[in-house]
């Protein structure tokens, strides 16, 4: 194990750090880490923050270089119209794990781990209790607004 077990690494590399084969199901598993998501909000209590550190990067092109993009969902927030927030704040949003991997065709999933990762409904709308921001909650493992 490459990190303590409270911890998730989502890696392309084995716990002896050999790169994983292409078809290598774990590497078809973090294929839907290419879509746009925030990390572990399929989860009851979500990842509290993210850390991204490289190895080695891809040389740049249209499918490598490391091409990680961030979105301000804060910005996104204050970007909507006064009458959009209220009719957005107070709603919840069921968020799965394998909404996400179903949209990139990973459907192999056991029963065991929809036991242990079932959907979960997490506030579309999120205010930062320290510095009082406001901000938008969603991505891919968001799959439809619950009521």
């Amino acid at each position: 194990m490459r990190l303590r077990p409270d911890l998730a690494d989502i890696s392309n590399l084995d716990p002896e750090g050999r790169v994983l084969a292409r078809d290598d199901r774990r590497n078809l598993f973090n294929l839907g880490n290419q879509l746009w998501h925030t990390d572990s909000s399929f989860k009851r209590i979500p990842a509290k923050c993210s850390l991204l550190s490289a190895r080695e990067l891809p040389s740049p092109g249209p499918m490598g270089g490391g091409e990680t993009e961030f979105a301000d969902m804060r910005a996104a927030w204050d970007a909507l119209p006064d009458a959009r927030k209220r009719e957005l704040d107070g709603l919840a949003v069921e968020h799965s794990i394998f909404r996400s991997r179903s949209q990139i065709g990973f459907v192999d999933f056991n029963d065991a781990i929809f036991r242990e990762l079932p959907p979960v409904r997490q506030s579309l709308v999120r205010h930062h209790r320290y510095s009082g921001r406001t901000s938008l909650y969603l991505a891919s493992h968001a799959s439809h607004i619950i009521g």
